[in-house]
């Protein structure tokens, strides 16, 4: 619970902070290419998500079969949202200019590099997962706050370092690269 409020927090943080750097169209655009973006990523993994936490849940006390499960659920899951976020990512310019307009134009171009960050969104969301299976929300809320660190130091040196629209739309790929819950998960299972 307390992960989930922290989550949103910075969510609608980072949203503020970007709008003091940026102007209210950059935003705009990055926003919406946002929105695109987990618009697979995130739907797919949460409905994944809530399905396979019963079933590696009844099976948490068998190491070997939640372990083969977990590997097949990310194996899946990986190929499947790779696929879509790549696609999204290769045809964003005609897919925004179909859908909402060429006044849009800026999301599509900001729209590719957000898909390979969404792209890697399941193994982190399912490597959470996992932790919360086997009983570790201390974890989980550690690496959240960790993770919310790591993501604040590097945004801010990507503001003052690299003054331009696109460090924004790095902020993704590199929080999802920093998988601290990867390692975790798997020690602990």
């Amino acid at each position: 619970m307390v992960s989930g409020v922290l989550n949103t927090l910075w969510n609608d943080l980072y949203k503020v902070v970007v709008g003091k750097f940026y102007s209210p169209a950059t935003l705009g655009q990055y926003s919406r290419a946002c929105q695109f973006s987990a618009l697979f990523s995130s739907n797919l993994t949460n409905v994944i998500q809530r399905v396979t936490y019963p079933v590696l849940s009844n099976i948490q006390n068998d190491k070997v079969r939640m372990v083969a499960g977990y590997r097949r659920i990310i194996k899946v899951t990986m190929f499947v949202t790779a696929i879509c976020m790549f696609f999204v990512g290769a045809v964003s310019e005609p897919l925004i200019f179909c859908l909402i307009g060429p006044k849009w134009h800026e999301a599509a171009t900001y729209l590719p590099i957000l898909c390979i960050g969404g792209s890697l969104y399941p193994l982190h969301a399912i490597n959470l997962n996992m932790l919360q299976i086997q009983g570790r929300s201390d974890l989980y809320l550690g690496l959240e706050i960790v993770k919310k660190n790591n993501s604040t130091r590097s945004d801010i040196c990507r503001c003052f370092c690299w003054y331009h629209a696109y460090a924004l739309y790095w902020h993704p790929f590199w929080n999802h690269l920093l998988l601290p819950e990867f390692v975790l998960s798997w020690e602990n299972a």
